[in-house]
């Protein structure tokens, strides 16, 4: 554990992560999720970071990259300089450019990450919707559904087009790729690396 580098991501991007960091070439580094809380951020805030300080207090860096529910999260104190937060407030600006983003969300997308798609059913039992009251709330203000494709799931598209089926809407998939995540990866690895926790790369 000592001298190791944990990546924490939230598990709707765990693909992206784990992709990157091995078409990287990145040595060192062990990616896992924290907890989903896109529904609650606040209130589960203290699960998520003492996952992070459970890691540091056995000697490790932490790195964790996520959306609003990682905003405010005050790093304890008794992890020292070991954790690294990089947060934003939406999370799928990770995977495209905001004016994308707000263009499509003006247009009435419902916008979605492989991801997230792989566990829409557990959604929509989490959201305590059936089909026909799922279908009564997407329909007051989506006109379709969009996958911003990433390119790490195989089975996206099948499950784009379930969630469809299940929401008697549209779809659409928009290819972003991996280029802007591992930008965004490559940032929050840069600043957990000062200590000389993370190994060079292993080809350019």
């Amino acid at each position: 554990m000592k001298d190791r580098l944990w990546l924490l991501v939230c598990p709707h991007f765990l693909g992206e992560a784990s992709a990157v960091i091995r078409d990287a070439g990145y040595v060192g580094v062990q990616v896992a999720a924290f907890p989903a809380v896109c529904i609650r951020p606040t209130a589960n805030a203290d699960d998520i970071y003492r996952q992070a300080t459970s890691l540091t207090a056995r000697g490790a860096t932490v790195a964790m990259l996520g959306g609003h529910c990682l905003i405010g999260l005050a790093p304890d104190s008794s992890a020292g300089s070991t954790v690294r937060l990089l947060a934003t407030s939406r999370c799928l600006e990770f995977v495209a450019p905001a004016d994308l983003l707000d263009a499509q969300i003006a247009d009435g997308a419902y916008l979605l990450t492989p991801g997230w798609l792989r566990r829409w059913r557990q959604h929509m039992v989490a959201w305590g919707f059936d089909q026909t009251t799922a279908r009564l709330f997407f329909a007051e203000t989506t006109h379709r559904l969009v996958l911003l494709d990433t390119g790490v799931s195989a089975d996206a598209s099948m499950h784009l087009r379930g969630l469809a089926d299940f929401l008697a809407l549209p779809y659409q998939v928009i290819p972003v790729g991996l280029q802007r995540f591992a930008a965004h990866l490559a940032r929050t690895l840069a600043e957990s690396n000062e200590r000389g926790k993370l190994s060079d790369r292993t080809h350019p």
